[in-house]
């Protein structure tokens, strides 16, 4: 099992590269974004971008002092048994730099030895939180060894030209909070895969 533990308050760099699956960007896109195809990703100048994922999908952006980053996710190989992950990208870095965060997909996500799943999450993209700032909110429910359910929240946020990603515990207060920015048209929510298996 695969573990993206980020430990609170957690400063991260990140430079992005990326690919996406074939759709045009809606609304809410990320101005440098032309369009996504597989394992490309098209900006505004023409420039193609390969993050190293197949299967891309465009999920929005974060934008602040210091330039935006992308939200994308998408698969590591095509014929393994890795899930989808969600990656928060500078355009034209790798997916395979370590230094910026990746987060499983939201939905439920299994394995051989779990197959009901060992984590349940949803992830929400825009002005999510309270404190109206534009970032990626990820509420998400751990089964651990013990079989005992945790919930936290992941936010991350731009700050400083840098990414901040804060973890806290539960997940009710922000997924109700996020869920109402969805209604108010403040934020979105990246529809969920119903269910993955990790190998």
């Amino acid at each position: 099992m695969r573990s993206f533990v980020i430990s609170a308050s957690c400063l991260v760099q990140v430079t992005l590269v990326g690919s996406l699956a074939s759709q045009a960007p809606p609304a809410w896109h990320n101005p440098a974004v032309r369009r996504v195809a597989d394992t490309l990703v098209v900006l505004s100048d023409g420039a193609e971008w390969a993050p190293g994922l197949f299967k891309i999908r465009y999920h929005g952006y974060i934008m602040g002092t210091g330039g935006s980053f992308t939200i994308i996710s998408g698969f590591e190989c095509t014929d393994c048994d890795a899930p989808r992950l969600i990656h928060v990208l500078r355009p034209l870095v790798s997916a395979a730099d370590t230094s910026h965060p990746a987060f499983y997909f939201p939905g439920t996500v299994g394995s051989e030895d779990n197959p009901e799943g060992f984590i349940r999450s949803r992830g929400f993209v825009g002005s999510c939180t309270a404190s109206d700032e534009q970032g990626l909110v990820i509420v998400e429910s751990r089964r651990g060894d013990d079989g005992r359910w945790a919930d936290s929240t992941r936010t991350v946020r731009l700050m400083g030209g840098k990414l901040v990603v804060d973890t806290q515990a539960g997940r009710v207060s922000a997924e109700q909070l996020a869920r109402q920015r969805v209604s108010a048209g403040r934020c979105h929510e990246i529809v969920p895969e119903a269910h993955q298996l990790e190998g």
